[in-house]
């Protein structure tokens, strides 16, 4: 085990909670204590659980082999079960799989880097394009929230930093 990462995994978990808990209690307003928490939270979150996934994602064939299972056929089991959940409470729902909903974009997102991580390391600089990739994503159109693409490659960055990262 590596105690370091559980503590900052715990960090995420609580921050996320925190942040949610001040964005749906009462009134709230990002020039508020709860807004600025909210706000401060959320720029780091997705970045920590991505940097920690990818350094976690070491094994290459491993992540190739569990990609599906781990990820991608959860994330075909919870859209239709999203669906039908919407379809309850609001009486009409859509269902497509190519749009993620709510937090399922994370289950595909990671799908995608662990599944093409072994063919993205072989790439030379592939941490300064991911980079530029990511600072250009929110201009090139069609990277947008179908299969969450946009959030992919946004993050992409993240990811391959804990996949290099070393203690």
């Amino acid at each position: 085990r590596n105690y370091l990462f559980d503590n900052i995994k715990a960090v995420l978990i609580f921050s996320v909670v925190i942040a949610h808990y001040f964005r749906m209690s009462g009134t709230f307003a990002p020039n508020t204590f709860g807004g600025a928490v909210y706000i401060v939270s959320f720029s780091y979150i997705m970045q920590g659980f991505l940097f920690v996934s990818g350094y976690f994602s070491r094994n290459l064939d491993k992540c190739r082999a569990t990609a599906f299972q781990t990820f991608l056929f959860p994330y075909l089991i919870l859209m239709p079960v999203m669906y039908l959940i919407r379809y309850l409470i609001f009486g009409k729902a859509h269902l497509d799989l190519t749009l993620p909903t709510m937090a399922l974009w994370y289950l595909l997102t990671l799908f995608f880097y662990r599944f093409f991580l072994k063919d993205l390391v072989k790439i030379k600089n592939i941490l300064p394009i991911s980079v530029a990739v990511s600072l250009l994503a929110g201009f090139i159109p069609f990277l947008d929230s179908t299969l969450s693409l946009g959030r992919t490659f946004s993050f992409l960055p993240f990811f391959l930093l804990g996949y290099y990262f070393r203690e």
